[in-house]
């Protein structure tokens, strides 16, 4: 039930925050989508036929047709399913079906089967360069050896950099590996400030010694008995110096080499943030059907005649 719920909210704040409001066609597809999710197959296709005899533009029909292709399928009409997704792969052949969208993963199957099969026949209406003005060629030109001269300069970059032989957390601050910045930082921190505190206090420590065995009034008996006291002292303030400094060396190098080793090369952050970035086109359903990643929402909204908690897994 909150799962339904959930689906239902997000149809709703989406449709209602897009740019359909010209035609019919979005309380078409709210109905057939409700209709799907209570498993209502038959009334759910009549609805997503009338939202896509409504839609306008190519994106908004492909991801009509994808609806209807899944509930065909979930009706065991598999021809008319693979007829709809064809249909929706010709007007967008970079569509695709997460299992959010979907009540049986069998159609995720069918449906990459069906993606394939059109792959393997599409053809790219491709302008012929002579018909392009001059004007527009060298654009092209431009345009192409820009994005070479990035891709030349990415295939440079290396896992390494300086900043991975930086103290303090510096090289997983780098890799963006905020906690264990932290960690490997302020372990550091700690040490070097543990190893200056004792320091001074082995020097002072060391004048106080030089005052009292320079000072006649103080008794041989008495003298000794200090300095034999302050030695030792000065000795474990010496051996937490010593561990100090160990422990600065240890974090630094621990940090330096597993910056290193879990460093990521640049090409491939790059890359891994365009994609986040990239996907389908924006459209009126953009917001229905994210390319989602793994996340728990918990929302309280209005229901009915009181409040809802509403938790949405998203996978």
């Amino acid at each position: 039930m909150l799962r339904y719920l959930a689906r239902s909210i997000i149809i709703y704040i989406a449709l209602s925050s897009t740019g359909f409001s010209q035609g019919a066609g979005q309380p078409y597809f709210e109905k057939g989508y409700q209709a799907y999710m209570r498993n209502q197959f038959p009334p759910a296709e009549f609805f997503f036929k009338k939202a896509y005899r409504k839609a306008t533009t190519s994106e908004d029909k492909a991801f009509i047709l994808k609806y209807l292709g899944i509930t065909q399928f979930m009706k065991g009409n598999k021809k008319g399913s693979s007829q709809a997704f064809n249909n929706a792969l010709k007007l967008d052949p970079t569509l695709r079906i997460d299992s959010e969208e979907v009540l049986d993963a069998s159609v995720i199957v069918f449906f990459q089967e069906v993606k394939i099969s059109f792959l393997q026949r599409y053809k790219p209406n491709n302008k012929d360069l002579s018909q392009v003005s001059p004007d527009k060629k060298k654009k092209r030109k431009k345009r192409k050896k820009k994005n070479k001269n990035r891709s030349e300069k990415g295939s440079d970059d290396s896992w390494f950099n300086i900043a991975h032989l930086a103290p303090f957390g510096v090289p997983q601050l780098y890799n963006g590996q905020y906690l264990l910045g932290a960690f490997y930082g302020g372990g550091q921190v700690v040490s070097a400030a543990l190893y200056i505190q004792r320091l001074a206090q082995i020097s002072t420590e060391k004048s106080e010694s030089a005052s009292v065995a320079a000072d006649a009034s103080i008794a041989d008996e008495q003298k000794n008995d200090f300095l034999e006291k302050n030695s030792d002292y000065i000795g474990t303030l010496e051996s937490d110096a010593d561990t100090a400094i160990i422990s600065f060396g240890l974090l630094y190098t621990a940090s330096v080499i597993h910056g290193m080793v879990s460093a990521e090369p640049a090409v491939k952050r790059k890359s891994e943030a365009s994609m986040r970035q990239g996907g389908q086109g924006k459209n009126m359903y953009s917001l229905i059907s994210p390319k989602y990643e793994p996340s728990t929402d918990l929302s309280i909204l209005p229901y009915k005649s009181g409040l809802a908690f509403v938790i949405n897994y998203r996978y």
